[in-house]
């Protein structure tokens, strides 16, 4: 391995194509540390670099055909963490709630209401919302 750790940018295509055990020893380290700078969570990181490392595998025949194999990994990489990252923003999203105050403006009748509350003493402040706002019978009030 050259001595700046980024590997051998040479072709593959004139060299044998190496085995998937030898490049993986070879190659965990890069895209480890290529992805904890991606996704900055030591954990994560090593999720990624596995999950690339089996895709990699899936495809090894494409893959080390390539021409500049530590350029086709981490591209592998970066787009397994992209497409992690819009799964995760996706559920997300499905998983949220819409926003309550999407709704029509009322802010008139919102300060009303606030402030009539706020004269109520504590007891009767909690019964009107536990009644009106959180539609609970009287009986469970």
């Amino acid at each position: 391995m050259p001595e700046n750790g980024r590997g051998s940018e040479a072709p593959r295509r004139s060299q044998a194509p190496e085995s998937f055990e030898a490049f993986a020893q070879a190659s965990q380290r890069r895209l480890y540390r290529t992805a904890y700078l991606l996704c900055g969570d030591p954990d994560t990181a090593r999720d990624l670099t596995q999950t690339t490392l089996a895709k990699l595998f899936q495809h090894w025949r494409r893959a080390s055909a390539a021409d500049h194999i530590e350029a086709y990994a981490r591209t592998v990489l970066t787009r397994t963490y992209l497409a992690e990252r819009r799964r995760r923003l996706r559920d997300m999203l499905a998983h949220s709630r819409p926003d309550p105050r999407s709704a029509p403006d009322h802010t008139d009748l919102r300060v009303t209401l606030i402030s009539a509350l706020a004269k109520l003493p504590p007891r009767a402040r909690a019964m009107v919302v536990l009644r009106y706002w959180e539609d609970q019978s009287v009986e469970s009030v």
